[in-house]
């Protein structure tokens, strides 16, 4: 009787197999996750910034919350009681001759409209004398300047991973919808093979590859995978391993066979 065993030549090459394959993949379901815990999850809508960032005006550097129009002349400012650091609540607000000291990320006070660092002004007791002029808006971050509320922070799609979740944290998302983990299971086949831990005869081989795939799955793609001890190379027997593990899992991996 012929042999129905295809020959190394006539097997499907594997550029043409894998689009076959990849037109039969359907996404998984959605499901929603907390933030923390969707690291590594798929993004299956939008993740968008619940509020604008920053969230209000405030200070790029340390220094000094002014009216850059008073700083013209380079005329002293009275230092107020107070200050605006990140934090602290509403800050006194500025008036015209007056200062607040403030720190990074500090609320920009009323009535400021720049920051003079550090290094541009001079602190003498209840005085602050400014060192150089300033300008409308210096040093100070909008309200908003890099993200609106409701503006996309990582666009659906995305695999996430920790600056991902860092940035959409940031903006206020507190949990995403993700496409739920695949259930993978590995299979590996051939009268040769035996799990590890039992003993090897001659002509036998130690099943590597198995745990090798289902390590690979579940520390570098974080997929639950289940594996079962190697089978013989019998055809009914793995068309109903098969059968089986694909009722429960959603990709199938077989690893073993000869081409000859």
């Amino acid at each position: 009787m012929a042999s129905s065993q295809k020959s190394p030549d006539e097997l499907l090459p594997f550029d043409s197999a894998w689009p076959m394959v990849a037109q039969r993949i359907n996404p998984l379901p959605g499901e929603q996750a907390e933030l923390l815990a969707a690291v590594g999850r798929v993004l299956r809508a939008d993740g968008n910034a619940a509020w604008d960032l920053p969230m209000a005006d405030n200070s790029a550097m340390d220094g000094f919350a002014v009216r850059s129009a008073d700083t013209d002349l380079l005329a002293s400012l009275r230092l107020l009681t107070g200050d605006a650091y990140a934090g602290s609540g509403s800050p006194p607000p500025v008036e015209s001759g007056t200062a607040v000291a403030i720190g990074t990320g500090g609320l920009l006070p009323p009535g400021a409209d720049a920051v003079l660092t550090k290094e541009q002004a001079r602190r003498e007791g209840d005085v602050v004398v400014p060192l150089q002029r300033s300008k409308l808006g210096d040093h100070v971050r909008r309200a908003g300047e890099e993200l609106r509320a409701g503006e996309v922070v990582v666009p659906a799609g995305e695999r996430l991973g920790p600056l991902h979740i860092a940035a959409l944290a940031a903006a206020g998302v507190t949990e995403v919808e993700v496409s739920r983990r695949p259930q993978v299971c590995v299979l590996t086949s051939g009268n040769e093979v035996v799990p590890a831990g039992m003993a090897v005869r001659p002509g036998q081989v130690v099943d590597s590859n198995g745990p090798l795939l289902r390590l690979w799955i579940e520390c570098l793609l974080g997929m639950p995978v289940t594996a079962a001890p190697p089978l013989t190379d019998n055809a009914p027997a793995l068309r109903d391993a098969f059968a089986d593990a694909l009722a429960e899992a959603d990709l199938l991996i077989v690893t073993g066979g000869v081409s000859v």
